[in-house]
């Protein structure tokens, strides 16, 4: 390893940790998840022009049932209740 690389340098900025809980909230109450189901929420920047370049992803894991995941246009701080209801339904 070459001395003085910061290799933390290369590294993304982690989305809003409050957006981040209240987007948890959200998803949880939306989807009745119980206490052991994990939700994970991140920010992508997508690199495909179709795409809006940032994105919301959410990945829900539940007991005995396949993750499941879905996307939101934007960063979780732009984030909304509806936002993420209509990325669960979607």
């Amino acid at each position: 390893m070459s001395e003085g690389l910061d290799l933390d340098a290369f590294r993304r900025p982690k989305a809003d940790p409050d957006a981040v809980a209240r987007i948890k909230g959200w998803v949880r109450h939306a989807i009745g998840l119980a206490e052991s189901d994990t939700v994970s929420v991140n920010e992508i920047d997508c690199a495909d022009p179709a795409c809006p370049g940032r994105e919301t992803v959410i990945l829900i894991l539940r007991e005995g049932s396949p993750a499941r995941s879905c996307k939101s246009p934007g960063a979780a701080v732009v984030q909304t209740r509806p936002l993420i209801e209509k990325a669960l339904r979607g």
